[in-house]
């Protein structure tokens, strides 16, 4: 087999995924798993805790750029500190998800050329830097996105969405194995994860979102479920006991959330920046975190106050 590094991906008979990982450390099995569950686990995976290694990737990528009192610029000095900003990131998402980290070490690794001392190579170093963090999180939010919209039915925002799907690269080889097969081999989070959800829509899977912990889970039956397993036994009773009329913070998240995702879509329908512009990045960081203090304030772990303060934002 070719031995390019990356994920090399096939389908069993009974379509579940077999991984390999190619890197200069060898090969690794991944355990198989169903495309259902993998699209679980990657529309489930929490960015939350990556938040202040992301900003420090973002300083010093700034950093390699920025300019002294006497009009220098000393980036190449600051070069071993943005790699090892980048390596604490690839560190993580390997210890948290191992595929996921080989693919984030792969792209970043090959998205740079040669340093040649040049300023142009700074800015270069910068831009590609800014541009694969940010692909990172949006592609990660687009695909919740996405995931949400088709578990609510939604069916002009799915249509939106499908059409604006890049096409997945990727290497097709063929093996033999008791017959031919098809192998697929991936380098980037993007592609492999595009190509597990289109081979996943062909399924006609069934999938919800837990109202209470906001968890995506499959149903046993197409009929409407609101709780995930782990929620279910307590869920309803605690949203029966809050989940009145005059609950302030129940109040203010739905409305924050309707206004969040209005400038969210006005943002996404506008070729211009507006003063109450809202990416996609930006509205996710939002929901994550005003679902987490809705989600402590329900089960009495914080204050309404305390929750109102993360909920309510201008």
């Amino acid at each position: 087999m070719n031995t390019t590094y990356g994920v090399y991906l096939k389908f069993d008979e009974n379509n579940k995924i077999q991984r390999m990982i190619h890197t200069t450390d060898g090969e690794k099995i991944v355990e198989e798993i169903s495309l259902n569950d993998e699209v679980l686990h990657y529309a489930n995976f929490k960015l939350n805790s990556y938040n202040n290694i992301f900003k420090k990737i973002n300083e010093t990528a700034k950093e390699v750029t920025a300019i002294n009192e006497n009009f220098e610029c000393r980036g190449t000095e600051r070069l071993d500190k943005l790699e090892a900003a980048i390596s604490e990131f690839v560190f993580k998402l390997k210890s948290d998800d191992l595929l996921l980290g080989i693919l984030a070490e792969i792209t970043f690794k090959g998205a740079y050329r040669p340093d040649n001392g040049s300023l142009f190579y700074l800015l270069e170093v910068n831009a590609i830097t800014m541009a694969l963090l940010s692909e990172t999180i949006s592609f990660m939010n687009f695909f919740r996105h996405y995931i949400l919209n088709y578990s609510n039915n939604d069916t002009d925002e799915i249509n939106k969405l499908v059409s604006s799907f890049d096409i997945p690269k990727c290497d097709m080889l063929m093996t033999y194995e008791n017959g031919f097969k098809k192998t697929y081999h991936f380098s980037d989070i993007k592609s492999y994860y595009t190509f597990i959800l289109i081979k996943w829509l062909e399924t006609n899977p069934n999938i919800a979102q837990c109202e209470w912990c906001g968890k995506f889970f499959k149903p046993k039956t197409r009929k409407k479920t609101k709780y995930c397993i782990g929620c279910k036994s307590y869920a309803p009773k605690l949203k029966h006991q809050r989940d009145a009329e005059n609950d302030p913070v129940l109040k203010a998240f739905d409305m924050a959330y309707q206004r969040m995702y209005r400038r969210r879509q006005r943002t996404y329908d506008s070729l211009n920046e507006t003063p109450k512009s809202l990416t996609l990045d930006e509205f996710y960081e939002w929901f994550d975190a005003a679902s987490e203090a809705r989600k402590k304030y329900l089960q009495g772990e914080i204050a309404a106050e305390e929750a109102l303060k993360i909920i309510v934002v201008e």
